[in-house]
């Protein structure tokens, strides 16, 4: 009974989608100077951190596409959140922001440094236009672990190449 009520009570929680800057978040940029720009994504407590990360590669792939170039350097990435209480909530406001540099060919492509902007686009494409990009509550419900190894959690996120092997990013 606990587990339906929670799974009810947070059915109608939506995560922030991939979107321009709007009051329930999206993606926003300023150009530092030349080739610089400073990238922002703002989600909601809603919204996982792999999807955040995803949009936030995604604006930036496109960011590079639109000014002519043909991939980009992350030169820096922090995370922050910003609460309207004591503790953090669904009001919360988090942030994914960093600085990229644009580059032309001929690069190597080496992510999580350096990405072929044409190539990450067409891998996170279909993910960041899906109407399934990001469930409203993707929960699952299980009894504690029975011992402290079990506790332990693992987070793996890594980026399928879009290059068949050989192929020069």
């Amino acid at each position: 009974l606990l587990q339906l009520l929670l799974v009810a009570a947070l059915a109608g929680c939506q995560a922030t989608q991939y979107q321009p800057l709007a009051p329930a978040g999206g993606f926003g940029e300023v150009q530092l100077e030349g080739n610089l720009w400073r990238i922002r994504y703002m989600h909601n407590a809603f919204t996982t951190r792999e999807t955040a990360q995803s949009y936030w590669l995604y604006r930036a792939a496109e960011l590079t596409m639109s000014r002519g170039y043909d991939g980009f350097e992350v030169l820096s990435q922090s995370a922050r959140t910003r609460s309207s209480g004591a503790a953090l909530s669904s009001s919360s406001a988090f942030y994914l922001e960093g600085e990229i540099r644009m580059i032309k060919k001929p690069f190597e492509s080496v992510p999580p440094k350096t990405y072929n902007a044409e190539a990450l686009r067409a891998v996170l494409s279909p993910y960041v236009a899906s109407l399934e990009s990001e469930p409203s509550v993707a929960m699952r419900i299980e009894t504690p672990p029975s011992s402290p190894e079990a506790l332990k959690l693992r987070m793996t996120y890594s980026m399928p190449c879009a290059e068949s092997p050989g192929q020069a990013g």
